[in-house]
């Protein structure tokens, strides 16, 4: 049930992020954050990374989504347009990779809920424990071209 909740919530955090007031304007102290992101050595495809800021870092965090060779350029939470990057501080990651029960893509222009999409991740990525979060990014204006490479063992 948890990877069900996982996918709900993600879905749920790049759905709402076309909600809300137009009339927003990005932070003003966004540092881009751009880079790969490898599982195993492999590039990863259409993965989604959530940047949640924790406890000492003020904003709201960004989100992405990696191409086809696993290369991303982290969007700010506002989703105001033209706001890329987020506020110079700690970032708790979170990777989900939703996919059709067999491991096929989602087809084109089919929702995930529809189409009964499971995390492919493991667990360790795709729901991190709070407590203890394995994948802790420091943005800075020295780090943001970053190389992610996951393990899944």
């Amino acid at each position: 049930m948890n990877r069900l909740h996982n996918c709900v919530f993600v879905f749920a955090v790049l759905t709402c992020l076309g909600c809300g007031p137009a009339a927003r304007e990005a932070p003003s102290d966004l540092l881009p954050v751009s880079g790969t992101l490898t599982i195993d050595g492999e590039p990863a495809s259409h993965v989604t990374i959530v940047f949640t800021p924790d406890n000492a870092t003020a904003g709201q965090g960004g989100y992405t989504v990696t191409d086809d060779s696993g290369h991303f350029e982290v969007k700010h939470m506002s989703n105001v347009e033209g706001a890329n990057g987020v506020e110079p501080g700690s970032y708790v990651l979170s990777f989900s990779k939703l996919t059709m029960p067999d491991g096929n893509p989602i087809p084109e222009g089919k929702d995930a809920a529809d189409v009964g999409a499971t995390e492919s991740l493991p667990k360790k990525l795709s729901s991190p424990d709070p407590e203890r979060p394995a994948h802790i990014l420091k943005v800075d204006e020295a780090k943001t071209d970053v190389k992610l490479d996951l393990k899944t063992k």
